[in-house]
């Protein structure tokens, strides 16, 4: 689990997403409700903007990533109880 991941505001672009994506080198952003509160709304994909945004002929400019990002995502926090190890063992 990473404690403090890079996020995207829900208002941030496709583009702004994917050179945030290219500058840290990662492939995978949570989308946020903004960054303070960084309430989880979904995840984004470099996939996802390609197929959601780029190939149906959107403008990454100017679409909204929280648009294409995913919500059926399963999100892990620091409360979250794991059983894996349990069964797995």
């Amino acid at each position: 689990m990473i404690p403090e991941p890079f996020v995207a505001a829900a208002g941030a672009t496709s583009a702004e997403v994917a050179l945030l994506m290219q500058a840290k080198d990662i492939s995978v952003v949570p989308v946020v409700d903004n960054p303070k509160d960084r309430r989880y709304l979904g995840t984004i994909s470099d996939r996802d903007i390609v197929t959601g945004c780029v190939a149906a002929g959107h403008d990454p400019t100017t679409c909204n990533a929280q648009t294409h990002a995913r919500q059926d995502t399963i999100v892990v926090t620091a409360d979250t109880q794991s059983s894996w190890t349990e069964t797995n063992e």
